[in-house]
């Protein structure tokens, strides 16, 4: 039994993924990641974040950017069925159930939330953002959706949608190597310091054991070298047949930085891109015409 469900296993792994499938599931990973963002962090904080006696108050609006969040802020049920309507747009979106018109809803809401707390507006939350923004233009409820295609814009061809999946795979390496680049000039990178320094810093790095074993000095050097050569090696393995194997590498390498630092919702905001390493590799066919 255990070797049928390995092969099953092996079979998800090894399938090719249609590039329809890919952009149901950027959809998918989107909206659970946000979804954990708004349980995780809003909701438990919903007062500090929007009421009158939070941290918020209406005189942010001379150092932030405006939001119409603000004109609700002295109503707590006002702002209870906005937060409700929001989760309810995002479990639509997330299930591909009128994902298009749910979407629609959805962002000016969303992008409203985020300008009234700066506290929180990070890299997690705009490559969320973007990538919400995006899926707008794309069909993403065709394979995995609760109800499929229900566009409000026309089908795509097919040489069309693989460029604009390429287009958004090399944005997201470039992420990650520019990400690494600008760590070279920093001799606490070059040196291997780096991760030792971040993981001891109180408002980083977090107390628990797996954080203290990763703490010694020796594992922390090697961290350091391998989070380089990772984020600037990105780019170079993204477009070459090793690619599936970067989904691994990059989810326990994300999975190590929710464990042991303190960087918000990072890891679903990554993870959400990296169904784009299931693109198949591109064949280029040429066809001569025989005759004169």
């Amino acid at each position: 039994m255990n070797s049928t469900y390995l092969k099953k296993f092996k079979d998800v792994i090894r399938r090719e993924y249609s590039d329809l499938e890919i952009l149901d599931l950027l959809r998918i990973l989107n909206g659970i990641g946000i979804l954990f963002y708004y349980f995780d962090v809003l909701i438990p904080n919903f007062k500090i974040f929007f009421l009158k006696e939070g941290l918020v108050v209406p005189e942010a609006f001379e150092y932030f950017p405006h939001s119409w969040v603000f004109f609700f802020q002295q109503n707590e049920i006002a702002m209870v069925c906005i937060i409700g309507f929001i989760i309810t747009t995002l479990l639509t979106y997330t299930i591909g159930f009128y994902s298009k018109w749910s979407l629609l809803l959805l962002l000016p809401l969303h992008l409203g939330i985020h300008a009234v707390i700066p506290f929180i507006v990070g890299e997690p939350q705009t490559l969320s953002n973007l990538l919400l923004i995006i899926t707008l233009f794309l069909p993403i409820e065709n394979v995995f959706a609760l109800r499929p295609r229900n566009d409000l814009l026309p089908h795509l061809n097919r040489d069309f949608l693989r460029n604009i999946l390429l287009s958004l795979l090399a944005y997201f390496s470039f992420y990650y190597f520019f990400s690494g680049l600008k760590k070279v000039p920093d001799q606490n990178w070059v040196q291997g310091r780096a991760v030792f320094h971040i993981l001891n810093w109180p408002y980083i790095g977090k107390d628990n054991l797996v954080s203290h074993f990763f703490r010694l000095p020796f594992i922390t050097e090697a961290i350091t070298y391998i989070t380089l050569l990772f984020e600037i090696g990105f780019i170079f393995i993204a477009f070459s047949r090793l690619k599936k194997f970067l989904i691994p590498i990059g989810l326990f390498f994300h999975l190590f930085i929710a464990i042991t630092m303190d960087v918000g919702h990072l890891f679903w905001a990554m993870m959400s891109w990296y169904p784009l390493l299931l693109l198949k590799d591109i064949k280029l066919e040429f066809k001569f015409n025989k005759n004169p």
